[in-house]
């Protein structure tokens, strides 16, 4: 069962793009208060204090993906998009391997 959906549009050289977002639980929406890279890794600090990272090295966008590349990403409430690079991290997942 869903319980929330939003929606959003930005505009790109093909045109206006909606993007859903789907979820189930609004009580387990992770806020996060900053984002920072370094050479290897992608962080995320939550407003609880918690930080976790992901590894560029573990995913085919960012991998061989220039400094520049990976510093083009955007931002929705549930995680950062490369939309250049077809890549997308969720904040859930930053924190699923435990």
């Amino acid at each position: 069962m869903f319980i929330g959906i939003t929606s959003d549009s930005h505009r790109t050289p093909h045109g206006l793009i909606y993007t859903t977002y789907i979820f189930r639980d609004f009580q387990k929406m992770i806020d996060v208060q900053k984002i920072w890279l370094t050479p290897t890794d992608v962080w995320i600090q939550t407003s609880d204090g918690r930080q976790a990272c992901e590894h560029f090295a573990d995913y085919k966008g960012l991998r061989n993906a220039s400094a520049q590349e990976r510093e083009n990403y955007t931002l929705s409430p549930f995680g950062i998009h490369w939309e250049h690079l077809d890549e997308d991290l969720c904040y859930e997942g930053f924190f699923a391997r435990g």
